[in-house]
């Protein structure tokens, strides 16, 4: 299972990934990968190509994840829209 995150609430901006494994009941990190930067000049601006540039590293296609997670904050409205608006 592919789950990848984002927090755009604040201006420190964090994406990342991580591949999940199961074997028999249990469930184990295979692979991660997490960012964490400034939003300069804005989240706007630069979280598509940061997420991009996570999958691509990866070896990850958009259409890969299985899960999406957002941070809800709290946080500035403006980057709570800005992360929901890119999951959605």
């Amino acid at each position: 299972m592919l789950v990848f995150a984002l927090d755009t609430s604040t201006l420190q901006g964090s994406i990342g990934w991580v591949e999940h494994k199961q074997e028999g009941a249990s469930w184990y990190v295979e692979r991660f990968q997490a960012c964490s930067a400034p939003a300069k000049p804005g989240h706007a601006e630069t979280l598509l190509q940061r997420i991009a540039h996570s999958l691509t590293c990866g070896g990850y296609r958009a259409k890969d994840l299985d899960l999406l997670v957002i941070g809800r904050g709290p946080g500035t409205f403006t980057g709570l829209r800005i992360g929901l608006s890119t999951i959605k």
